[in-house]
């Protein structure tokens, strides 16, 4: 796994971890890189919790760690950034007049939809999640930009008018579907194949549209094995759960999946990394029982 290391106010880039050796006697962990051999005193891995297993750890993880990382399921996403030059979705947000869906009706793949401006132009980005980024991972980039085109129209009811075809459409996919693992009873695969069928006779994109399609390379794939985070199955996280955060001697634990907040979020990210950080202060401050106390604390304000 890439991580990277702060010592002596330097970055380590690039430098795959393979082994993990704490030495309690000396009060040392050794950590094997494909660059370099570490030395510190405690160890913050920020990793989502299946991809922890890459790593090779001496002692070896308790079983709860393990246990995490073998049932974690790496999520799959697909991101659809659609560039226009006036923001026509504003005409539908006059008075209480807002995109009404029937109950349980999803008019297209995309599930969240977010405003935002590219190069100083009007944009929406949508999010293709779960089955229905499986499913559409298979499709051209043309079909799936022009799915998402039509979705984006009919909610906003401008189908058929030109402020509603986007200058430029940005397709990125983190999408693994033999990486991940097959889905339970709330599974929407019939949805997304309906999808696919229902919109195959959608009329083709216009000659002008520009869609430009970035499929994560096979190095990223391996180093993130999907998108955003890891999920569990049921009984996973009832179970094992509190290994998420628990540190087990001098490595401490951080990344998306430990927060108790926006779990699976940038802001999930960083208050693990803030919760992790006081744990490690306090346990360099003091080796005694009152310095472990102080980072359960420090866990339980986060």
């Amino acid at each position: 796994m890439f991580v990277f290391f702060f010592f002596f106010y330097r970055i380590v880039i690039a430098a795959t971890v393979d082994l993990v050796v704490v030495v309690a006697a000396e009060n040392v962990v050794t950590i094997d890189t494909s660059r370099s051999v570490l030395q510190a005193r405690r160890v913050v891995v920020a990793l989502s919790p299946s991809l922890v297993l890459d790593i090779a750890f001496d002692p070896p993880l308790p079983v709860g760690r393990q246990c995490l990382g073998q049932h974690a399921v790496m999520g799959c996403a697909i991101k659809v950034f659609c560039v226009y030059r006036k923001a026509f979705w504003h005409e539908h947000r006059s008075g209480s007049k807002r995109p009404h869906l029937a109950p349980g009706v999803i008019p297209g793949p995309v599930l969240n939809i977010f405003e935002m401006e590219i190069n100083q132009q009007p944009a929406l980005l949508g999010l293709i999640v779960g089955d229905f980024a499986r499913e559409m991972s298979q499709l051209p980039k043309e079909t799936l930009a022009c799915l998402v085109m039509h979705q984006y129209a009919s909610l906003f009811d401008h189908v058929g008018q030109a402020d509603a075809i986007p200058d430029h459409v940005v397709i990125r996919r983190w999408t693994q579907p033999t990486l991940t693992k097959p889905t339970d009873d709330f599974s929407h695969a019939p949805l997304a194949s309906a999808f696919v069928t229902q919109f195959a006779k959608l009329p083709p994109p216009p000659n002008a549209l520009s869609v430009t399609d970035i499929v994560v390379d096979a190095l990223d794939s391996f180093y993130s094995r999907g998108c955003y985070a890891n999920v569990f199955p049921p009984k996973v996280l009832t179970s094992v759960g509190s290994s998420l955060m628990q540190p087990v001697g001098r490595v401490h634990w951080a990344g998306t999946e430990t927060s108790t907040e926006w779990n699976g979020h940038f802001e999930g990210g960083a208050s693990a990394g803030k919760r992790a950080a006081i744990e490690v202060l306090h346990a360099l401050d003091s080796s005694t029982a009152e310095t472990m106390a102080g980072a359960a604390q420090a866990r339980s304000k986060l």
